[in-house]
């Protein structure tokens, strides 16, 4: 088995760090997945009001019920 030699990202050398540092690596994502919340329910709000909307503009008929007849064939 290999020795892990393992070191925090604070102590690599600047040419191997290719990534931002640990405090401020959460808050993009936080921020985004807000936007993407924000974003969800205002599709949800736009959905359901195209379908109210289209429920009142929608003219209504007259239902045409067939009536049913008595005759018997024997």
């Amino acid at each position: 088995m290999l020795p892990l030699n393992f070191r925090p990202p604070e102590q690599l050398p600047l040419h191997q760090r290719d990534f931002p540092p640990r405090d401020i690596a959460h808050l993009p994502h936080a921020r985004d997945s807000g936007f993407l919340l924000l974003m969800v329910i205002g599709y949800l709000l736009a959905l359901l009001g195209g379908i109210v909307l289209l429920r009142v503009l929608t003219p209504t008929t007259a239902t045409i019920t067939a009536a049913t007849s008595d005759i018997r064939i024997d």
